[in-house]
């Protein structure tokens, strides 16, 4: 019998511009880099899918009867397509693995994988409320019917992820806490994996710290994190996470060259074994904001632009695209070239709008185009950019 397999969304993520994105979904910290007149700028992260091959119930179930046995088969060739990256073809599979549960065994453990499973694809979409349902979904039969496993870890831990790039922070530290508590009870036997799922709390949890402020904690939480990891997965790419959250925390604290040592021991796992990925990219473009953070703007823009190019072809769209586009932006201002600058912050915000209308990141890019165009002598529009940074925080 095939067994469906739960993908574990998101488990470690670094950044972009801050701390986070790797293959999996969890963790996003944020860095800024300081204009001429003390404004701020910020960043994010995601993917889009094509439309769904998947047509309808009613011509699908016209084709046959389909039995438990279908469905698993198309689960797991719903998990083989993500894991090759073809995830046009995985959100087929997946849906009709799920119209098949839904009709043969709702209320299932196996429907609970499927609900995680493809919360999964809306998240690489940016769909953050269909994300949070789908995950929602699947943690209320997991909380019934398997209350202590990795599993249900697994899902407080994304969902903590979703309330994360919300903001909705305490929400997040919640839910990440849960996972944690689960994770520290299996991880008794001593498994590799029980432990490197520890190590994966900590990281996160040390992620929210550091958006809160409380970088002391949060460095606690990174570095309890890493010492897991060095022990059980070394030159991973999960420790490799761990070496960015940590970089990113260094530069928040304004420890520039400990940054960039913790960037680039990150750059150096990634490169071989993630060659021109999404991580490498996040990589560029932290080692950029160090460098434009020293004032060394030609070395920013150059990461920065590597980093955009690997986005274009393997992210067109995302968040994270929003990120490069801002900080290419902000090297732009900064060169005093500002017409440059709003228009690489006004593709930022395009992203934003489409994607996470209400995140901080979209206020910050709002702020970032105020401060453009009040060096441009434009008072009025400026201020109109700003009020719209602060409606955002505020909501």
């Amino acid at each position: 019998m095939n067994i469906l397999r739960f993908i574990f969304s998101p488990f470690m993520r670094e950044n972009l511009e801050r701390t986070d994105n790797t293959s999996n979904q969890e963790q996003h910290t944020r860095s800024a880099s300081q204009t001429n007149n003390g404004s701020q700028i910020s960043i994010i992260s995601r993917q889009t899918l094509a439309p769904d091959l998947f047509v309808g119930k009613e011509a699908f179930f016209r084709q046959k009867k389909w039995t438990v046995e279908d469905a698993n088969m198309f689960g797991n060739q719903g998990v083989a397509f993500y894991e090759k990256g073809k995830l046009t073809e995985a959100v087929g599979q997946f849906q009709r693995c799920l119209a098949i549960q839904e009709y043969l065994i709702p209320n299932s453990l196996a429907i609970a994988i499927s609900y995680n499973n493809m919360g999964l694809m809306y998240w690489i979409q940016g769909k953050l409320d269909e994300t949070l349902e789908h995950y929602q979904r699947s943690l209320t039969i997991q909380e019934q019917l398997a209350p202590d496993s990795l599993n249900i870890a697994a899902s407080y831990n994304n969902i903590g992820s979703v309330y994360k790039i919300q903001g909705k922070l305490t929400e997040a530290l919640e839910s990440y806490k849960k996972s944690l508590v689960i994770k520290k009870r299996l991880a008794f036997n001593h498994l590799t994996v029980n432990r490197l799922a520890v190590a994966i709390s900590y990281n996160n949890i040390g992620t929210v710290y550091k958006i809160q402020g409380k970088l002391e904690k949060a460095l606690k939480y990174y570095q309890k994190s890493l010492s897991i990891q060095k022990d059980f997965a070394p030159d991973s790419l999960n420790i490799a996470a761990s070496y960015n959250n940590i970089g990113s925390l260094y530069q928040t604290q304004g420890e520039l060259e400990k940054a960039l040592k913790y960037y680039k021991k990150s750059l150096v796992i990634k490169e071989p074994l993630a060659p021109n990925s999404l991580d490498v990219a996040i990589s560029y473009n932290n080692i950029g904001e160090v460098y434009q953070a020293q004032s060394k703007l030609i070395e920013a823009l150059k990461y920065y632009q590597r980093s955009l190019v690997i986005q274009e072809s393997l992210a067109p769209n995302s968040l994270d695209i929003a990120v490069s586009y801002n900080n290419i932006g902000s090297v732009y201002q900064t060169q005093g070239k500002l017409n440059e600058a709003v228009e690489y912050y006004q593709k930022s915000v395009a992203i934003q709008k489409r994607i996470a209308p209400n995140g901080l990141d979209i206020a910050a890019s709002y702020n970032n185009i105020g401060s453009a165009l009040e060096a441009q002598g434009k008072s009025n529009e400026a201020a109109e950019y700003y009020q719209r940074s602060i409606a955002v925080r505020q909501s």
